[in-house]
């Protein structure tokens, strides 16, 4: 009769530990207390966007253009520094004084510290026009790193540049577009097309 109740009791406990447990959060049930994916919803949705920031001097700094934003707020009430807004095709055009701008397209993108940094991924390129339409350097990434207002790019991916003369490959690069300085980091592989002969007259 003792063991019956032994029995019993350990049937009951095991019986309450379980209802206890369904009933409790989910992430009581997770191994480590490791927390169930936040579902998080846009703010503000926008279509067809199409921006141009001006700098000190009112002058044209880059343009902005996004087939969707969506822009989320960690807290509604109010903006806060890590609030951001999830791109779809964006396109960005850089005006430098040089006069020729760059244009940089990416599949997706990511706007964040109060729209001074713009993450890009995939299929990021980066090119240069002269006035009649003729590409000068082509650039190609993975994804990539923007600071619009100072005209910093940086990666750490594998980057291609071409231009007529040849083409470099690297691993990671920082560009500054207004100071027309490119530091490749790792791995720089260089090829350049032959100089044809000009006969002497």
């Amino acid at each position: 009769m003792k063991h019956n109740w032994i029995y019993i009791s350990l049937v009951a406990a095991l019986v309450i530990a379980v209802v206890m447990l369904w009933e409790e959060q989910p992430r009581i049930l997770n191994p480590f207390g490791a927390e169930e994916p936040e579902t998080r919803f846009p703010y503000a949705v926008i279509e067809d966007a199409h921006s141009k920031h001006f700098d000190s001097e009112g002058k044209l700094s880059y343009e902005f253009i996004a087939t969707t934003l969506r822009h989320f707020r960690l807290d509604l009430r109010r903006v806060s520094e890590n609030d951001y807004t999830n791109l779809e095709s964006p396109k960005l055009t850089l005006h430098t004084d040089d006069g020729d701008p760059w244009y940089v397209t990416a599949e997706q993108g990511e706007l964040s510290e109060r729209g001074t940094l713009l993450k890009l991924w995939p299929n990021v390129r980066i090119w240069q026009e002269d006035s009649s339409g003729q590409q000068l350097t082509e650039l190609t990434t993975t994804h990539l790193e923007i600071r619009p207002r100072e005209k910093i790019i940086s990666t750490d991916a594998e980057v291609s540049i071409s231009s007529p003369q040849g083409r470099l490959d690297a691993k990671g690069m920082i560009v500054d577009l207004e100071n027309k300085r490119i530091e490749l980091l790792n791995r720089v592989r260089g090829y350049h097309e032959p100089i044809a002969n000009t006969p002497a007259p």
